[in-house]
């Protein structure tokens, strides 16, 4: 049975990236009227009650109590993953990329039923189109270790960790019941995909 409580849930919101391809702080783009951490971040709060924002210490602050900061700076999600996951209080966490602004709950909520019910696992991360998406997953907070262990040998790629401890990986066909669309998917690394994103929500549909 799915645990539908926030208060016993954590999640990571990565925002340290620099952007190269966008040009600009892809979690202060504004998307209707909100920033897309801001999109992110209350979709997530909607699962969890205990999340925490990753950045970089030379980004632009922005203000909330629930920021953290990169311990290797510039080394990638996987150092906002090791930071972050010494501040969460549950041992299950929803780690989630800042540019996933149409990020649906239901999703969320099906990928945490997922790792309650297979114990052996340290991450459950699902696969689109034959692509894995690790920054939309869930993990034990016990990895920590690994990770910083992992970035002290130069191991920076998000996959350096996935082929280092045991996943599960969540097949399409069992997580399009959640999100038929796959409208969690899209990402927000360049112009273009903002532009698209857009037109979607311009269209006038929800996207709860």
């Amino acid at each position: 049975m799915v645990n539908l409580q926030r208060e016993d849930k954590s999640a990571l919101v990565l925002a340290g990236g620099y952007s190269r391809r966008m040009g600009q702080d892809k979690a202060l783009v504004q998307i209707a009227q909100k920033t897309c951490l801001q999109r992110v971040t209350e979709q997530v709060e909607k699962v969890a009650g205990d999340v925490w924002i990753v950045r970089r210490h030379d980004q632009q602050l922005i203000p909330s109590e629930r920021v953290v900061f990169d311990i290797h700076s510039g080394d990638g999600p996987l150092a906002g993953m090791e930071s972050g996951l010494l501040h969460v209080l549950h041992p299950i966490v929803f780690v989630i990329s800042v540019d996933l602004p149409l990020l649906q709950v239901e999703l969320l909520r099906f990928l945490y039923s997922e790792m309650q019910n297979n114990e052996q696992y340290d991450a459950i991360i699902p696969e689109y189109k034959g692509k894995l998406y690790p920054l939309l997953g869930v993990y034990r907070r016990e990895i920590q270790p690994v990770i910083a262990g992992l970035l002290e040998l130069g191991r920076r790629r998000v996959f350096d960790l996935v082929e280092t401890i045991p996943i599960c990986v969540c097949t399409q066909d069992k997580w399009q019941p959640f999100d038929p669309r796959a409208l969690s998917f899209l990402m927000m690394n360049t112009n273009e995909e903002l532009d698209y994103i857009v037109h979607l929500m311009n269209e006038g549909r929800r996207f709860s």
